[in-house]
């Protein structure tokens, strides 16, 4: 559904084995053998995904030549409204969801996307959401997708209307999520997400999350 779930399965998996057999893997390791384990789940190497599973926080990954990633501390005061609509989903969904991808782009909208992801990157780095929200505006994946998405255009002006600074897209979808600075609108942008997908005769899961610290053992026994 776009909300990383395999990825999250993964990583508890890499961590659990690591916690059963003494390994002590350090971090880097422990996000090689999870992207392992996405083959099974997803089809694919996630590295992106895995990493903000296992790590937490907001972070940036780059895989060659060898594991590296960064992660920053989101700002306290960042919520995010995501919207699961409960519609049928194919198997591997991903690479269906990727199908629809172009084969070839403007070079205008790759600079514009480059542009976005590096705000997106700053905002994260110096703890300003409304940085964050402005480079949520992808001109590439978004587009081709969003017809996957019953309602996803007024949904997500509503949703804006409604409080929330952005939304977009969950990793492949069909989950929306949006970005808000205060739990003070919440309910206005979680109803307004609830409805636009009832308008579409769609029935939907909506929650009101915040950015975890990652992966950790909960219990031993």
């Amino acid at each position: 559904y776009g909300i990383g779930s395999s990825a999250a399965s993964s990583a508890a998996a890499a961590l659990a084995f690591d916690r059963l057999f003494n390994l002590n893997l350090d971090k880097r390791k422990l996000i090689k053998y999870a992207a392992e384990g996405e083959i099974a789940s997803a089809g694919i190497k996630h590295y992106d995904n895995v990493t903000g599973s296992l790590i937490g926080g907001f972070t940036i990954v780059r895989t060659i030549p060898e594991v590296e990633y960064i992660r920053f501390e989101p700002p306290k005061n960042l919520f995010f409204v995501i919207g699961i609509p409960i519609i049928p989903t194919p198997k591997k969904k991903t690479e269906k969801s990727r199908s629809v991808l172009p084969k070839k782009i403007l070079l205008k909208h790759a600079i514009n996307n480059i542009i976005n992801a590096s705000c997106v990157v700053a905002g994260f780095a110096s703890k300003d959401i409304e940085m964050i929200s402005k480079g949520i505006d992808d001109q590439i994946v978004e587009p081709a997708r969003k017809h996957l998405i019953p309602g996803y255009d007024d949904i997500k002006k509503n949703a804006i209307k409604n409080g929330a600074l952005a939304l977009t897209i969950s990793g492949a979808g069909p989950s929306v999520i949006a970005i808000l600075n205060t739990k003070e609108n919440a309910q206005d942008v979680i109803n307004s997400i609830k409805n636009g997908f009832m308008k579409e005769g769609v029935r939907s899961n909506v929650y009101l999350c915040k950015p975890s610290n990652g992966a950790k053992i909960l219990k031993v026994e």
